[in-house]
């Protein structure tokens, strides 16, 4: 990376996908294959050292995540980005249409985000500030938890139990959603052929079931 860098974050390590890293003065940079974008530089060329994401100027970023082919990001003014690949809607852009640069996510007017997730390359997942759950993108076996098999191109709100509150989210590479509230319950949705869900049934559920 540059000269004297220092790093405070990172995301990747899936297979055939872009490593992303934030450095301590909110720079992201990435490096990897970029055949769909999701490097986030403008190209579709791989590249093998890091290269500056091209985002909003001046954009300071807090928090990362990345599947296969796209990657998500939030600025420390809490602003939501997706770029990459985008055949799922996971961009959140009310399209499906790729995009090798950083595009705002189109989630409810005003919104701060706080944190975010994705699975192996389908579905996106996002806290907000105030502890809203939303999730976008593809949704055949249930993993956007909004009660319908529906695929979403912007971010739809999870249907977990009222009220709730969530702290912290994670998808996994086999259509599998899981959630902890602020109450420390974990919720899991989607995919449950094998028990992933850990509902003690084999039996996919679209919408949060407690583990």
């Amino acid at each position: 990376g540059p000269a004297s860098t220092s790093w405070s974050s990172v995301a990747g390590g899936i297979p055939a996908s872009a490593s992303l890293a934030i450095t301590t003065q909110g720079r992201l940079y990435a490096w990897g294959a970029n055949a769909v974008g999701q490097l986030g530089d403008n190209t579709l060329v791989g590249k093998s050292s890091p290269v500056l994401v091209s985002g909003p100027a001046s954009t300071s970023w807090s928090s990362i995540a990345c599947s296969t082919y796209h990657g998500l990001g939030i600025t420390t003014a809490g602003r939501l980005y997706a770029w990459g690949y985008n055949g799922n809607g996971q961009l959140g852009d009310l399209t499906t249409v790729d995009k090798s640069s950083p595009i705002l996510v189109s989630g409810p007017a005003s919104t701060s985000w706080s944190s975010i997730a994705s699975d192996g390359g389908t579905t996106s997942l996002a806290i907000t500030s105030i502890g809203r759950l939303y999730a976008w993108g593809y949704n055949g076996f249930g993993q956007l938890g909004d009660s319908t098999t529906v695929s979403k191109s912007s971010p739809i709100l999870v249907s977990g139990p009222a009220s709730t509150s969530w702290s912290s989210v994670a998808g996994g590479d086999t259509y599998v959603s899981l959630g902890i509230t602020t109450a420390g319950r974990l919720y899991a949705w989607g995919y449950n052929a094998g028990g992933e869900l850990g509902d003690n049934t084999q039996v996919g559920k679209s919408s949060p079931v407690l583990v």
